[in-house]
């Protein structure tokens, strides 16, 4: 019997990416799912699914029948170092599993990035099985670390059984209404796992303290291995999210119930960059920072309800010469608010190489604002 080997993708701290699960063979499967608490109400769903664009409301059973022709297993397979003879490291197969939904009419599929990346670069063989159970290549058309989001294609040829997802509108959705996750928790084989749970909360930020994932919606709906890149619907059948980690706790402070899927606002325009340009440009400012609030300022009171605390900035960089330091807190980039180092990556998207923009920050809990013309990345 093969030893299974997991590897932690874009774990932190304690937080598990929900399709980490990775197998030291390819013939190993390991998926995803998702365990959310309960919710009742009444409806009725219009037989058309999640893309024709009808009503659809709960309960759950109605939902994930209308939008199971959107979800996709997704199979990748590649190399890794693992540790060999005399303690060298020696490539060896790795395979996983996880989760997409269908875009579009051209066969585009949003997921995570962490499903399709082995040892931080793109897999070698990407495969997708479809809900009549026929499994295609797909190509990469991007992907974006920064928020976790990657998109692959399957052939036009191949879509008859799929229908693409709807959107939900961001400002539409509330906390404590119900949602439905869709994936193959575990690899667990045939149909994909559907579970039903509520938005817990909103404008959460998870992922590395350095970069966090900004705006994510928290569910209660659990978040397993092989779920990864899997729809987060909402009571009307459309997608508010994609799922992606689950916080797993620890013995001595254990944790239930607490979710994270990128949330519609930042996954439709990510998933539109990729399928344009393979990737998502931003605008590169040079700095380090940690979330900030109002409790946890540099004096404990710090005049804002939140803010970007600059721990570092990069010799030469476009914050470095528009003189902010280490110490500053940004609340404002252009006319985005920051209220968390994650809405740094929000207005980075937004404002490009070459922009100039006003950046408002605090210094000792004096507000200021720096001119700053951004560049690229270096190496990017």
């Amino acid at each position: 019997m093969q030893r299974r080997v997991g590897l932690a993708c874009l774990s932190v701290l304690l937080l598990a990416m929900a399709a980490c699960s990775k197998s030291s063979s390819p013939s190993h499967r390991a998926t995803a799912g998702a365990t959310p608490g309960a919710a009742t109400s009444a409806g009725t769903a219009t037989a058309g699914g999640a893309a024709a664009g009808g009503t659809l409301t709960w309960p759950p059973v109605q939902v994930a029948a209308a939008a199971r022709t959107s979800v996709v297993r997704i199979a990748v397979a590649g190399s890794a170092p693992s540790s060999g003879p005399f303690g060298r490291a020696t490539p060896g197969p790795v395979g996983g599993t996880g989760t997409g939904m269908l875009l579009d009419t051209q066969g585009h599929i949003l997921t995570n990035n962490h499903v399709v990346t082995i040892a931080d670069a793109p897999a070698a063989s990407i495969q997708v099985e479809l809900p009549d159970g026929k499994t295609v290549p797909a190509q990469l058309s991007g992907r974006d670390p920064a928020t976790d989001l990657a998109v692959v294609q399957i052939g036009a040829s191949e879509l008859a059984a799929l229908k693409p997802i709807q959107w939900a509108t961001p400002s539409a959705i509330v906390v404590g209404e119900p949602v439905v996750a869709i994936g193959y928790a575990l690899d667990l084989g045939g149909e994909p796992t559907v579970t039903s749970g509520v938005v817990s909360a909103l404008d959460r930020e998870f992922g590395d303290p350095s970069a966090p994932i900004s705006g994510a919606i928290q569910t209660d709906a659990a978040i397993n291995p092989g779920n990864s890149g899997g729809p987060l619907f909402d009571w009307r059948g459309q997608v508010i999210g994609v799922n992606t980690a689950g916080l797993v706790g620890t013995r001595q402070a254990p944790a239930q119930g607490l979710n994270f899927a990128v949330s519609v606002q930042t996954a439709q325009p990510v998933a539109a960059a990729l399928i344009a340009h393979g990737q998502v440009t931003r605008g590169y400012l040079g700095v380090a920072a940690q979330s900030l609030s109002a409790r946890t300022g540099p004096s404990g009171n710090l005049p804002v309800q939140g803010g970007a605390g600059i721990t570092q900035v990069t010799p030469g960089s476009p914050a470095e010469q528009a003189g902010l330091q280490p110490g500053d807190v940004i609340t404002k980039v252009g006319s985005v608010v920051i209220s968390n180092a994650g809405d740094l990556t929000t207005a980075l998207t937004e404002y490009g190489p070459g922009m100039r923009v006003a950046v408002e920050y605090l210094r000792q809990n004096e507000p200021q604002t720096a001119q700053v013309m951004l560049s690229q990345r270096p190496g990017s």
